[in-house]
């Protein structure tokens, strides 16, 4: 308990640069944190509103059925890509007609429906990488903005030494203060930068999940026409 209480007093006697510092840190671990909690809600939602999405697909034997499943299931990122290839595929059917569809797709494949599910991967990719930006910037400042207190704080100790405190109970509370900067930052830091990790993770198995999707969703469409 003393060893807390000596802490704190040891932040609350650092100079204001030292203090500013400190809670400039403690913000962007909260803030963190905070995106952390945010975007495991988020990712954990999105993986299951996928199962749910492809088992309801799976079970599609027309590509003209798919707005049974798009109305039921709009918060899958999956189903996006499926709404933005039906909508695409809807437009050639009303320029061109049936038939003039067919032979559209004959001649020139399935380009603008591909080129729909990809915009709808793009909406999802940044839908997914909303804030995870913040916590990089976290990770990679932190320990340089503890490294800026603990700089100001060594300068602070060395200028009482300077000034006739040479013994090592006037100089330690100032170093010790510096130290606790680092240490703070670096708190601040590895949690931002594995939850960056973590996400990116989840982000490239989303994408596989996609591709492997607009695969299925093309061959649907072949097998429609």
């Amino acid at each position: 308990m003393n060893g807390e209480m000596n802490l704190l007093n040891l932040m609350l006697e650092a100079s204001f640069v030292v203090q500013g510092v400190v809670v400039v840190l403690i913000f962007c671990s909260i803030y963190s944190w905070a995106i952390f909690l945010m975007k495991s809600k988020q990712f954990k939602q999105i993986e299951n509103e996928n199962i749910s999405f492809l088992n309801s697909f799976r079970k599609l034997n027309s590509f003209k059925d798919a707005p049974i499943i798009i109305n039921e299931s709009s918060g899958s990122p999956l189903c996006l890509m499926l709404d933005n290839s039906f909508k695409a595929y809807t437009k050639i059917l009303e320029t061109k007609g049936s038939d003039g569809a067919k032979k559209q797709i004959e001649s020139f494949g399935l380009s603008s429906i591909s080129r729909a599910m990809e915009s709808g991967a793009i909406e999802t990719g940044k839908l997914l990488n909303h804030k995870l930006s913040n916590l990089a910037s976290i990770g990679s400042i932190s320990p340089f903005i503890g490294l800026f207190g603990t700089v100001i704080g060594i300068i602070n100790s060395f200028q009482g030494l300077s000034q006739g405190g040479g013994s090592l109970e006037s100089v330690a509370p100032g170093i010790a203060e510096a130290l606790i900067a680092t240490a703070i930052g670096l708190a601040a830091a590895i949690p931002a930068v594995w939850f960056f990790n973590i996400f990116n993770a989840k982000i490239t198995a989303i994408e596989k999940q996609s591709d492997s999707f607009s695969q299925e969703l093309l061959n649907l469409v072949e097998r429609s026409i």
